[in-house]
């Protein structure tokens, strides 16, 4: 193919490392022409502000899923649950869905993130009810739902990281963008006189406007990436037309043999159009020059339901929004209909490697070099994953196959380096606990001094690797590893250099400041390492753990570490709780909530939130005990409400839909009533207390009643009609 094209290998390997060159080139440029960018509140709120639709939050549930591929096993599991077994237990021993180490969680999500089928069904759940089997592309669901959040407006201190990360992204671009117009030097722009003219001879002949859009697209004249687009909806829009008529000649129980000619012709358009559209709409998405829009994608699956290519593109755009599992879910049906579709088998890998189920990753890798024998790409990806599952041989392997095709590949490279990287941590591992032992025998002495020309070993070489990459490429990433490799190796001073260099260029990288607080530990300055600890935490913002799990956990490992240093701070630990959250890591998050309550015992943000965490455990009991210790110090009633209703919807998840309600539950729904009475809400307090009555006529009954009592309606008397000529009665009345 590269012959064909006039091209040598060697020519083709110089292009590619010279679009890396430019790549990391554009990349230290955007840093330099952009500079420090640290937002004001004031920005932030005019931001959020503006751009309010992107945070809105709809409708989301939280639901865990047994996933099983026989319909059999399903139907045991279900029976199961019937009988009192613990949903999580079954879904660790039984879901085939990664979700299964989390006891089958799924996290939160909104309309639109899960197959049809799940959706409906997890949708129209209440809160701790649990689904029939539900059948998908992907196997048999049990679904438990665990929680549902309405539509919400956010303000800024609820999602001040997200709108932080979504400001400078939003000002380096802006920057950036302005930057480059004044280099173009108001250079002119061409006017597409072809695209205009066919456009306007469509609006007066159709079929004349059409032929020559094609043509124009056909022969190159105008390099428009929305041409597609236009020729594709044209040929929808045809296709939607011929249905009508093909559906009106179809409903007449009589046809002429005019209209049966007619209608098999129509059936022969409908399809020809369909087929066009499609094809003109995945050109398009091929191209990968306009935005994904996520209503587009759906309007193609409306019309190919089966389409690779667009399938594979809503994956993209679910993953580019941080819905991973949506993305993961849509890769896959991807393979399922085409299982030789290489880029959806990568993003597989890619994932299951992000989300650190390695196995998975190499899994999906080696299918790709099975079908793509040699591909550079795909030996580092797998070269990589090796090193995460310790077979180190075999990452070796990988990885000089890479560079015995592209000897200077800068990922290859990286990939060695931390493949000797990671044998030089486990030499100073095994190193370190024999030096702690004082007994050592004379082949343990022996080894240890084999260990000691391991560890000079990989350390030159892992520095030596990733010098060789900041010859070809030198980027922020690569100087991280540099400086780590330094650290481990000893050298804490350029460590400490290389470190400093990258906050002073790249200020918001939150891993440099993580190992200058290590490197003033190792020192004995704990008041430098705390400020760079809290300074790297503030500036390590990710969207989401599934769309940036390093991020994620690197903010966590920061955490950790000041409140080491510093126990007492309130507002970092219900920051470091809020991060264990993110990743289901409830009994971290809980003991966070409890040490502020050792500070605080009054603190009724501490007392809800560890209640939650409580509830993602299951443990219902806890969770409830938390809440009616909040009562007592709240200030409004419309935060006792919300606690009330907290409350009941605890007892709620516990029970299940249909249930009566226990002690607490109905206990809540009673103190809510009162106070809606004191609000003059009268018809929502009736409603609580007939509930209550519904429920358990014995609960409380005299308060119930009484209550009831109190807010009947007065039944007013008419006064007796008058009788005529009854004079003595009206006089006798003293007025």
């Amino acid at each position: 193919m590269l012959v064909a094209h006039g091209r040598t290998l060697q020519e083709f390997k110089d292009n590619i490392r010279a679009q890396i060159q430019r790549q990391m080139q554009e990349t230290e440029l955007r840093a330099t022409v952009v500079g420090t960018i640290i937002p004001t509140d004031a920005e932030l709120e005019a931001f959020l502000a503006e751009n309010i639709a992107r945070y809105e939050r709809q409708e989301e549930v939280q639901a865990s899923h047994i996933l099983v591929a026989d319909e059999e096993l399903a139907k045991e599991i279900l029976v199961k649950l019937a009988e009192g077994a613990i949903f999580t237990e079954l879904a660790q021993e039984h879901s085939t869905c990664p979700s299964a180490a989390e006891g089958g969680d799924l996290g939160r999500f909104g309309r639109g993130r899960m197959i049809r089928e799940f959706e409906e069904a997890a949708f129209g759940l209440e809160v701790g009810e649990i689904s029939e089997i539900i059948h998908t592309r992907f196997g048999y669901h049990i679904i438990k739902l665990t929680g549902r959040w309405p539509a919400h407006r956010p303000i800024l201190d609820e999602i001040r990281d997200e709108v932080t990360a979504d400001f400078i992204s939003a000002e380096e671009r802006r920057r950036f963008e302005d930057w480059y117009e004044e280099l173009r030097d108001a250079a002119t722009v061409e006017v597409k006189l072809l695209l205009v003219a066919a456009q306007l001879l469509y609006q007066h002949n159709p079929l004349l406007g059409l032929a020559e859009l094609e043509r124009i697209r056909d022969e190159g004249l105008v390099d428009d990436p929305h041409l597609g687009f236009f020729i594709g909806h044209i040929y929808e829009e045809r296709w939607r037309e011929v249905l009508t008529e093909r559906g009106d000649l179809e409903a007449k129980e009589e046809r002429t043999t005019e209209e049966e000619a007619r209608l098999n012709e129509l059936i022969e358009l409908s399809a020809h159009y369909r087929i066009t559209a499609v094809a003109n709409y995945e050109q398009v998405l091929q191209a990968g020059r306009v935005e994904l829009d996520e209503q587009f994608l759906q309007r193609i699956l409306s019309l190919a339901p089966e389409s690779v290519i667009a399938l594979y593109s809503l994956g993209r755009f679910l993953q580019e929004r941080g819905d991973v599992f949506g993305a993961d879910s849509r890769f896959r049906e991807v393979i399922s209909i085409d299982p030789s579709f290489v880029p959806a088998i990568i993003a597989v890998g890619e994932i299951a490697f992000a989300q650190g189920f390695y196995r998975g990753a190499v899994e999906h890798f080696h299918r790709v070099l099975e079908l793509q024998p040699g591909d550079v790409r795909t030996l580092i990806n797998l070269g990589r994953a090796y090193i995460e599952v310790g077979e180190l041989d075999q990452a070796q392997e990988r990885l000089t196959d890479a560079l015995q095709q592209d000897p200077r590949n800068p990922h290859a490279l990286i990939g060695m380096g931390d493949l000797s990287h990671h044998r030089l941590s486990t030499a100073i591992e095994e190193a370190d606990a024999l030096r702690a032992r004082d007994d050592l025998t004379a082949e343990e002495e022996a080894r240890l001094g084999k260990l000691q020309d391991e560890i000079e070993h990989y350390g030159r070489q892992t520095i030596d690797y990733y010098q060789q990459v900041m010859e070809i490429a030198p980027t922020i990433d690569l100087q991280l590893r540099l400086g780590r490799a330094h650290l481990t190796v000893g050298s804490v001073e350029e460590a400490k250099s290389i470190f400093e260099g990258i906050v002073r260029r790249a200020p918001f990288t939150g891993e440099a400041f993580h190992a200058l607080g290590d490197i003033y530990l190792q020192l004995g300055d704990e008041e430098a390492a705390l400020a760079n600890f809290r300074t790297g935490f503030d500036r390590t913002i990710y969207r989401s753990i599934a769309l940036d799990p390093d991020q994620a956990a690197l903010r966590l490992a920061l955490g950790r570490k000041i409140i080491e240093l510093a126990p007492d701070d309130v507002e970092m630990r219900f920051r470091v709780a809020r991060v264990y959250e993110d990743h289901f890591m409830w009994s971290g998050a809980i003991r966070h909530y409890a040490a502020i309550l050792d500070l605080d015992p009054t603190s009724i943000p501490a007392l809800r939130e560890i209640a939650n965490a409580h509830l993602h455990r299951a443990e219902h009991d806890i969770a409830q005990k938390y809440l009616w210790r909040a009562i007592p110090h709240t200030q409004t009633d419309d935060e006792k409400l919300s606690i009330y209703q907290q409350i009941i919807d605890i007892e709620r998840a516990e029970v299940g839909h249909g249930v009566p309600l226990g002690t607490d539950g109905l206990d809540a729904r009673l103190e809510m009533a009162k106070i809606h009475i004191a609000q003059e809400n009268i018809d929502r307090a009736q409603e609580l207390l007939e509930k209550i009555q519904a429920d358990d006529p014995d609960h409380r009954v005299d308060e119930v009643q009484a209550l009831l009592a109190q807010i009947a309606p007065v039944e007013e008397v008419p006064p007796a009609p008058e009788e005529e000529g009854s004079e003595g009665q009206h006089n006798g009345s003293g007025e």
